[in-house]
């Protein structure tokens, strides 16, 4: 998240947000990356402009229903990887999702418990602005935080952002990222570990001209850390010390 659109990498729309925006604001959103619920696409619908999705929603599901991770690259090794949000238990629609274009990949399908396919439960498209957009329509914002979904939304960010975030947790932690550009050439990160247990270290990718990396804890010390290159591209990868649980950090780099 970022305080302005102006430096966005990309945009989460949810429920009726989209009507906050005007047209031009919205053709220029869709032009970029878009993630979205099913409740922002039938706003955007009602705009006459769901075209820049690729997908329409199908009948709604109220009960009995599971996400399967799909094979595609996005998903990696987590393909056939299951989601069950118990309907019965926390009420939430889910929506297959109907391609409308040939250019509409599945990320995800939707099943009932008799493992019958409903269709694709999470798509991902590349529209005539040249945007991305991912339409998720099942449990969109909500129990996510297993490896697999994760390793998947960490993955589908990056592809809707063109690898564009400033800093990447490649690690699977409860850890919290806030990001600034304090002056030209700079970087800050605050880390926190919003956990109870102690994480040893976590592995982050940091994107853009930076060489010198220094990690500083809450009684005022600081480190230089080392950065390994990531190849063909501008990005280091770092291995930070401890977070100790509940505890906050600070990453900054220079160019």
């Amino acid at each position: 998240l970022c305080y302005g659109s102006e430096r966005a990498v990309a945009t989460i729309l949810a429920g009726t947000s989209v009507f906050a925006f005007s047209r031009a604001e919205l053709r220029k959103i869709f032009s970029g990356g878009v993630l979205m619920d099913v409740t922002a696409w039938h706003a955007l619908d009602r705009l006459g402009l769901a075209d820049w999705t690729g997908v329409r929603p199908g009948q709604k599901r109220v009960r009995d229903t599971i996400e399967v991770l799909a094979a595609h690259p996005l998903n990696g090794k987590f393909a056939g990887r299951s989601r069950d949000c118990r309907q019965s238990f926390w009420p939430e629609d889910a929506y297959p999702l109907e391609p409308r274009s040939s250019r509409v990949e599945t990320l995800a399908r939707l099943t009932d418990y008799s493992d019958r396919d409903l269709g694709p439960a999470m798509t991902a498209f590349e529209n005539d602005l040249g945007g991305r957009v991912c339409v998720m329509g099942y449990y969109p914002w909500s129990q996510m935080h297993h490896l697999a979904k994760s390793s998947q939304m960490k993955a589908v960010c990056e592809w809707l952002a063109r690898d564009q975030q400033p800093v990447v947790l490649e690690s699977f932690a409860r850890v919290q990222l806030w990001i600034r550009e304090p002056a030209p050439g700079q970087l800050a990160c605050v880390l926190l570990n919003a956990s109870l247990d102690p994480q040893p270290s976590v592995t982050l990718r940091v994107n853009g001209p930076f060489r010198k990396f220094n990690w500083f804890t809450m009684d005022g010390k600081s480190v230089r850390l080392k950065s390994a290159p990531v190849p063909q591209s501008q990005s280091h990868r770092i291995k930070t010390p401890e977070l100790k649980a509940w505890s906050i950090h600070l990453l900054t780099a220079k160019s």
